[in-house]
């Protein structure tokens, strides 16, 4: 609707509908500050106490710094380092069946879509110093965000007799717009270069050279002296690469349309660090999980971008039908989450100096109050089929050819082409015989399928054999037209349980002719999928899986993996998706003619005159709702963890354990897993106390007696 209660400019993001949110952690203190635009002044959201001051406002009121004043009195000050600029942000139509046009978002360019304060100095309130210095990497450009989305508006209000015949159709078989909208942003990256205290001098000495990431720089050494340069102590970081493949389809055709040039390195190879040495001391070094990633524009990646090993995916979309949704956008596809795959390159264990040893196992967060099918979840959705009819080269008659596609209970999704062609003579041919016919015949009947399908025809004429309607009938159009092409792109969804029957007719003289050449056709190609008697889709207290890794158990050892010294095992309990998979919206909308031309003025005046009613969908690659403010940065937030400490001969709980509760409240939005519902870039209600503060922690015996409880309030 182009006349919202809500401003457009606000519900598309291009202007702002909240004050910007900064967040801030240093040493023991975190939170959050905005500008209060009626003020105009920082308050500190989450400790009243916390003073936040502006520094060096630029001319776009902008500052270059701020001062944060804790109550215990200790000063923080932040400089602005990073920013990340918009290169390119475009809407590019990549699938536009009647030439209609989506405006897309206003052009951008150098933008900042972020902006990074780093401390640079702390003043305590002893008035002892600390210093902050920073080395900048070379300009680095980053991947390009990308994601797609299909535009489908169907029209509620049927056409009437008269009308074109396209606006006919499309009351019944929606058109889909396909756009991709890209952004392409660059940055430089700040690395620090030097801490200063009054009694040591720190300093990080970085490099540049990385094949992963042009531009940017590796540690490779920290260095702390004292202020005369007497080292004390160097430590050295040796690297190596995590190398990927390049298997399976990827979205490197983005790369070409933005311009952006990546290396084969860049692509597929990641940074691993290997040790980290104290000179004169044995090394720390590390061990991953050696299962091979794939290039960073591989589409085998989950809902939520982690590596997933199915590398037969050949789009962004995921699978609808997988989540019982009756859409064939990215049919075959599979995004959900895989343990191996999410586990790829992953920190599996740390050797010690000493010759000690810890490692570490994974399993995948799980969650109940969002559905996502997991990697075997079985959608029950036949195949389906593809069938062509075509009538054609007849000068003796009038001839007729059908298909019929039996529909089980939840019915099928039909899309394809039909096509009628001339020319015809004589001028007065009967062209109300010549079309191409869709029927829904709503019970099955078995005598249907012991005829031949010129019987059908005489069949379909006794209403005491089917109950049937017409769904859709093509047709030349007036009898006076004797050379005629048309065709037409169709999609129509049926949910109920029958028989589908299509009809090609061609009627007596529209065959080949006289003259070379000559011929007439009707014909349709139709590729369809089935649904099963149970559709996919999220079942009352299923757990699912996904959204990244937790720890679930820690082990460590005296010696190289040989002698088990203590284990922890973590369990888990009220799982919650911060944000939920949203890749559907729909609502009711209406186009409009905005400019009208007033012939007895001679002018054009701007009104908005409603010509179209119907429901838009929109389909898109990733989830519509951004991610949750209130989870820092996490996918998943857990009420209750159990730390376990296993008794290492037998592996039972014979350590007691410790139960920790959290604050945990999802963002509540407007919209469902399936995304139906309006206003969807609206900022969601975000719940306080914030998630992720301790409620209460006890402490249990070997026994599983309580020895030990504290309860926080907030």
């Amino acid at each position: 609707d182009n006349d919202p209660l809500i401003p457009y400019q606000y519900l598309s993001g291009y202007e702002d509908s909240e004050p910007d949110i900064f967040k801030f952690s240093v040493l023991n203190w975190s939170g959050e500050f905005v500008l209060d635009w009626v003020a105009n002044s920082y308050t500190c959201l989450s400790d009243k106490n916390i003073v936040v001051t502006p520094l060096n406002i630029n001319h776009n009121g902008r500052p270059s710094s701020f001062e944060i004043k804790v109550p215990e009195g200790h000063r923080f000050r932040f400089q602005l380092k990073e920013e990340t600029l918009i290169d390119r942000q475009v809407t590019r139509i990549t699938q536009n069946p009647d030439g209609r046009q989506h405006p897309g978002g206003p052009p951008m360019g150098q933008e900042a879509s972020s902006r990074t304060y780093k401390l640079i100095q702390i003043v305590t309130n002893e008035a002892d110093y600390v210093g902050f210095e920073y080395v900048m990497s070379d300009e680095v450009v980053n991947l390009p965000s990308v994601s797609v989305t299909k535009e489908y508006n169907e029209e509620k209000i049927p056409g009437t007799i008269g009308q074109d015949w396209l606006n006919v159709v499309r009351s019944r078989f929606p058109y889909a717009i396909e756009y991709t909208n890209y952004t392409s942003t660059t940055q430089r990256l700040a690395y620090v270069h030097r801490i200063t205290t009054g009694k040591e001098i720190i300093e990080f000495n970085s490099a540049p050279g990385r094949l992963d990431f042009d531009g940017t720089r590796q540690l490779n050494e920290i260095t702390v002296k004292s202020p005369n340069n007497v080292i004390h102590s160097r430590h050295l970081f040796n690297y190596g690469y995590f190398v990927g493949h390049a298997d399976g389809a990827d979205t490197d055709n983005y790369l070409d349309y933005l311009n952006i040039t990546k290396s084969a390195e860049e692509l597929t190879h990641r940074l691993k660090l290997l040790s980290v040495q104290k000179v004169g001391e044995p090394s720390h070094t590390f061990d991953y999980f050696e299962e091979p990633l794939p290039k960073k524009t591989s589409l085998a990646t989950d809902y939520w971008g982690y590596y997933n090993r199915v590398l037969s995916n050949a789009s962004m979309f995921p699978n609808f039908y997988r989540f019982g949704l009756r859409y064939d956008t990215g049919l075959g596809n599979n995004k959900s989450a895989d343990l191996m795959g999410t586990k790829a390159a992953c920190l599996t264990g740390i050797t010690y100096p000493t010759g000690g040893r810890t490692e570490f196992d994974y399993a995948l967060n799980s969650f109940d109050n969002y559905f996502a099918p997991d990697m075997e979840y079985f959608d029950e959705i036949d195949t389906g089929g593809s069938f062509s009819l075509e009538v054609s080269d007849n000068n003796d008659g009038s001839h007729n050819t059908f298909e019929v596609v039996r529909l089980p209970e939840l019915g099928a999704h039909f899309t394809g082409q039909i096509a009628l062609s001339g020319p015809c003579v004589p001028l007065t041919y009967d062209q109300e015989n010549i079309w191409v016919k869709v029927i829904k015949i709503k019970e099955e009947k078995a005598l249907i399928w012991d005829r031949q399908p010129w019987q059908i025809g005489s069949i379909l004429q006794d209403p005491a054999n089917f109950e049937w309607e017409e769904i859709f009938d093509f047709a030349p159009g007036e009898k006076t037209e004797t050379d005629f092409s048309k065709f037409i792109d169709v999609e129509y969804l049926e949910n109920t349980p029958g028989l589908m029957v299509f009809e090609a007719q061609l009627a007596d003289g529209c065959g080949p002719q006289n003259a070379a050449g000559e011929s007439g056709f009707a014909a349709a190609n139709i590729d369809y999928v089935t649904f099963g008697d149970k559709l996919a889709g999220p079942n009352e207290g299923i757990i699912s899986q996904g959204a990244g890794l937790r720890v679930h158990a820690v082990r460590n050892y005296a010696d190289q993996g040989n002698s088990k010294t203590n284990e922890t095992v973590y369990e888990y309990e009220e799982g919650k998706l911060m944000s939920p998979l949203t890749f559907i919206d729909q609502y009711d909308s209406r186009a409009y003619f905005k400019y009208l031309f007033r012939p007895y003025l001679s002018n054009v005046v701007v009104c908005f005159s409603p010509q179209w009613y119907g429901t838009t969908t929109k389909i898109n690659t990733a989830s519509i709702i951004p991610y949750s403010t209130s989870a820092s940065g996490s996918y998943v937030g857990y009420g209750r963890v159990t730390k376990k400490q296993l008794n290492v001969i037998d592996g039972t709980a014979g350590n007691g354990k410790v139960v920790t509760e959290f604050v945990n409240n999802p963002d509540d939005g407007a919209i469902n897993f399936i995304g139906n519902g309006i206003f969807t870039s609206l900022p969601l209600t975000k719940h306080y106390p914030i998630n992720g503060l301790l409620e209460s922690s006890t402490t249990y015996d070997n026994n599983d007696t309580p020895v030990r409880r504290i309860d926080n309030t907030w």
